[in-house]
């Protein structure tokens, strides 16, 4: 079997090369990336610098054309964005699509916009984390929750840009940026109230609470079948995930579930993982559905 992985140098990448580690057999795994000195690049039995994601046609094209001449037999983003990149190159390309594992490039765009992400759970009776845009909407976010409440881009990954706001003050900084979305703060612990203690004292050099979450993650057959379903609690360290333990909690377990049979009754292909955490009244709610394996 002949695989790819695009964006090989990340830590999904990492993740995918680790889960093959000892089981090579039969299987030849290419890697892209667009910065040669990832050492991720040296696991695989061929390496090529990619261009980098953001020039979209260039990497379209390089993809495309990788795709034809090794003519793979499966093929693994392992970044967001290649995410929609491949959900396109699929959507435009017919001789493509056997081994791109997405689906189509509007369900890819539903999961790298947080505010879509939103209405398509809510369209859909699925829980999600109440979620608002400024103006009206964040008022009555702010009525209803109070503080904290968490303020994040409308797209992004690794938690980048994500902050949490503690107060009024906070809020209306971070609204005065350009689509900045808005979440309830599921069951805040005492590390992050900790560490609003501590800002209030200054800035601390380096400060990183531990954080945990849920997360799920299932692959979903071209007959929209579900498959290996797993459900575990990640600690977060940085915005990575440093630990994953597998849990036992049938009511995440259902969600998660319903979550992968929603994708796959609207044509999603592949991998898909979620994340979210419980509020205070103990309901597992998700903040982020993604296509792709876990990081």
């Amino acid at each position: 079997m002949r695989i790819l992985i695009t964006s090989v140098g990340s830590l999904v990448g990492q993740n995918i090369l680790d889960a093959l580690e000892g089981r090579r057999e039969g299987l030849w795994v290419a890697g892209t990336n667009s910065l040669a000195e990832a050492p991720n690049l040296f696991r695989c039995d061929l390496a090529l610098r990619s261009p980098p994601a953001a020039d979209h046609e260039a990497w379209c094209a390089f993809t495309a054309d990788l795709m034809r001449r090794e003519r793979f037999d499966l093929v693994f983003p392992a970044r967001d964005d290649d995410i929609l990149l491949l959900a396109r190159l699929r959507d435009q390309h017919a001789d493509l699509r056997h081994c791109i594992t997405c689906g189509p490039a509007t369900l890819a765009h539903m999961m790298e916009d947080k505010w879509q992400s939103y209405l398509f759970a809510r369209a859909r009776g699925l829980p999600f984390v109440e979620t608002a845009r400024a103006g009206q909407e964040l008022a009555e976010l702010v009525a209803a929750k109070g503080y904290p409440l968490v303020a994040k881009p409308p797209s992004g990954n690794g938690s980048r840009g994500v902050r949490i706001v503690f107060d009024a003050a906070q809020l209306e900084a971070a609204a005065a940026e350009p689509g900045c979305l808005f979440q309830e703060y599921l069951s805040p612990d005492a590390a992050v109230r900790e560490g609003a203690e501590l800002c209030r004292r200054g800035t601390p050099l380096f400060y990183a609470p531990r954080y945990t979450q849920l997360a799920a993650q299932a692959v979903i057959a071209t007959t929209g079948a579900v498959y290996a379903l797993y459900c575990g609690e990640v600690t977060m360290v940085m915005g990575r995930a440093e630990r994953s333990v597998t849990v036992n909690q049938p009511d995440f377990t259902a969600i998660a579930r319903a979550y992968a049979d929603a994708l796959a009754a609207a044509g999603w292909v592949g991998l898909m993982n979620l994340q979210g955490r419980r509020d205070a009244a103990g309901q597992f709610k998700v903040y982020e559905p993604n296509g792709r394996i876990a990081g």
